[in-house]
């Protein structure tokens, strides 16, 4: 992680505003992206899950803010609480399996998946 600069970090983050795209991938576009600059695919994921931090953290501020405003409509802040460690926890499970999985094999079974699920709603579609 120490060896990216700042032309591999803005060209990732470049990459990320691809991910508006209505079925793009957000990590899977930014680990591309660091793959092309030249980044080794641990690297690549590492660095493209430290990019989702800001974002996560603002719009679940936003969220928050949204909640306080509206209020929690019916619910206690406990179950908002339970509903958010929950989600913590399981992402980072799916981040330690994801980095686990990257640096034993590659991002094929992460293709494989995506190409899988793509064709099967375009089949359904």
């Amino acid at each position: 992680m120490e060896n990216v600069n700042w032309k591999q970090a803005l060209f990732i983050g470049a990459a990320q505003a691809i991910a508006l795209i209505p079925g793009t991938s957000r990590s899977g576009i930014t680990m591309t992206a660091g793959l092309f600059s030249r980044l080794d695919k641990t690297s690549a994921a590492e660095f493209s899950f430290l990019m989702s931090i800001p974002i996560i953290a603002l719009v679940g501020g936003l969220k928050i803010l949204e909640l306080y405003r509206v209020g929690f409509e019916g619910l206690s802040a406990g179950v908002y609480a339970v509903g958010f460690l929950a989600s913590m926890l399981s992402g980072l499970g799916a981040i330690w399996f994801l980095l686990k999985l990257i640096r034993r094999w590659s991002f094929l079974p992460f293709a494989v998946y995506r190409i899988i699920i793509g064709g099967l709603i375009l089949f359904l579609l």
